[in-house]
């Protein structure tokens, strides 16, 4: 159920007290950790000021103001206004103010002390905004400390007030800042810490960081994250002190904090997370722990070296063009190494299949199928067979044997997944309704026998594919010549193939299949022969290099 309340009202509820009159609670760290995405502040001359004075000279319904993707939500402006216009936000002080963004080193940092009289001092650290830089900050978590969470530390330090209340918090990454900078404090700085509030903010990877050392800050410390939680659930931490808020938005839109519900008393709570969000959030937790480490650091510099490859600066440029750019940036990812590739191709698979294809690969039988190209040329050989001479109606149970093999893979991992969760159906909903939508396809292929209307929407993405990885290979500089003709012809095949396909009357189907079974018997002889031609050329070079050591 949505909250009937949020952060908005909540600042308006309580804009008539006073920190002493009213004391501080969750809801007002929502608020702080909120503030400081807008660009109303500066290091040289914000530091003495209140947020009303600083509001009040800023263009607060200038989306651009709000530093997050998109500029927010269409309501920052009426809650900026509201705290500005409140005795209990307005009065507030900024004591100090710090900001980097740094390109080429990939650092994206902001962070504010908020001080009232002595009795409150909140410092605040800002979470991801739209620039590729703090994007690819946020990944890099995943293999690394950040240079933002050592600024972290450096600014806590500094602005730690001895006799005052003294609060940490931060949203989405700057949950993550709050949390290190805390856990990391030298004894006699942290005991000064009164709470620590982490926003659905991500956690640590155990390979970087000691867990042990959030130990020292757990009983002052609260992690709260929306019912649909993607974010804070990135390497969760363990935090005892764990609430799940209310959200009026859907999805991954209830990681902004206005849409969050409020009481008088501080956050609405709910009592579990979202069930699809707990399935998405097992799909990618396995997905990150099927990299290794070592292949994260590659995969994540090589993704935003991709997308910032035309001088892109933040996300909103990346979107700008469209389509257009969408395409761009997909043919730059294609075309990096195998092991970005190889991470990239791994989360739709984990989301499909679970882990039942990396089990088979750790057998040993599809890791050679990867990668020994002989083999790979008998199965295009075997494939190009089957087309010439197997019954026109078998192509329909070729279709159907696809479906049904994805359904039973579906099936499979439902189980496990029912059998991990003690068989609560509740928690396995989204997976159940897709094995059940997968079931009813795959009957109705077989009662309807519309397999050949499927099949041949499989033929187009299969030859697409097989255009696009072909000429890819045509394109990289380090195949042999005689490989990369071969790819630029398969290339050229395939689109003509493709092209052909949409315009072949039905009658034709079976002939033009024959002719497709024929290219892939060309295809596969050839990749054989050069092969064998690598192999003695090889064979022939080493034994010469034998020799001179002799």
């Amino acid at each position: 159920m949505k909250p009937e309340y949020t952060l908005i009202d909540y600042v308006r509820w309580m804009g008539g007290f006073t920190f002493e009159e009213k004391p501080f609670c969750d809801a007002d760290a929502l608020v702080l950790c909120d503030v400081i995405y807008f660009e109303i502040f500066d290091s040289g001359t914000s530091p003495g000021k209140t947020l009303r004075e600083l509001i009040g000279a800023a263009p607060i319904h200038d989306p651009s103001i709000v530093k997050r993707l998109g500029g927010g939500l269409e309501e920052h402006p009426v809650f900026i206004q509201a705290v500005a216009e409140s005795r209990r936000f307005g009065e507030i002080r900024v004591g100090s103010y710090s900001e980097t963004l740094d390109h080429e080193q990939s650092i994206q940092f902001a962070a504010a002390a908020f001080t009232y009289n002595k009795l409150l001092n909140f410092i605040s650290f800002r979470g991801t905004d739209d620039t590729i830089a703090g994007w690819k900050e946020d990944f890099m978590i995943a293999f690394t400390k950040t240079t933002a969470q050592d600024m972290a530390l450096e600014f806590t330090k500094a602005n730690l007030i001895e006799g005052s209340k003294n609060y940490i918090g931060g949203h989405s990454k700057g949950g993550n800042l709050a949390l290190y900078a805390a856990s990391m404090l030298p004894g006699e700085l942290q005991d000064r810490v009164t709470h620590v509030y982490d926003l659905d903010g991500p956690g640590f990877c155990k390979e970087v960081f000691d867990l042990k050392a959030l130990d020292h800050i757990q009983d002052r410390t609260t992690f709260i994250i929306p019912e649909f939680s993607i974010i804070g659930k990135l390497f969760e931490p363990d935090i005892h002190d764990k609430k799940i808020a209310a959200s009026n938005e859907t999805a991954i839109m209830q990681h902004e904090l206005l849409s969050w519900g409020t009481t008088g008393q501080g956050v609405e709570t709910v009592p579990d997370n979202d069930p699809q969000a707990k399935e998405m959030n097992l799909i990618i937790a396995e997905w990150v722990e099927s990299v290794p480490q070592d292949e994260r650091r590659v995969f994540v510099n090589e993704l935003f070296d991709a997308l910032a490859e035309d001088g892109a600066k933040t996300m909103t440029d990346l979107m700008s063009d469209g389509l257009d750019g969408f395409e761009k940036i997909l043919f730059r990812v294609t075309g990096t190494s195998e092991v970005t590739k190889k991470a990239a191709a791994a989360l739709p698979e984990q989301a499909l299949f679970g882990n039942l294809l990396r089990e088979f690969r750790e057998k040993g039988f599809f890791k050679f199928m990867a990668t020994n190209k002989v083999v790979q040329a008998l199965l295009l050989i075997v494939l190009g067979l089957l087309m010439v001479f197997i019954p026109e109606n078998v192509f329909e149970w070729i279709t159907l044997f696809i479906f049904a093999g994805l359904t039973a893979a579906q099936i499979v991992i439902t189980v496990r997944r029912l059998i991990e969760n003690n068989w609560d159906f509740t928690a396995a909903s989204e997976r159940l309704q897709f094995c059940l939508i997968l079931i009813v396809l795959t009957l109705c292929l077989f009662i309807k026998r519309a397999t050949m209307m499927m099949g041949s929407v499989i033929f187009l993405i299969i030859a697409f594919m097989i255009a696009l990885y072909s000429g890819l290979k045509a394109k990289d500089s380090n195949n042999t010549l005689p490989i990369r003709v071969l790819s630029g012809a398969e290339c050229i095949t395939a689109n003509i193939m493709a092209v052909v396909f949409l315009t072949v009357p039905e009658e034709n189907i079976y002939v033009f299949s024959t002719a497709v079974g024929i290219c892939l018997i060309a295809s596969g002889l050839a990749r054989i022969i050069l092969q064998v031609v690598e192999y003695y050329r090889l064979s022939h070079t080493n034994g010469k290099r034998a020799a001179a050591l002799k």
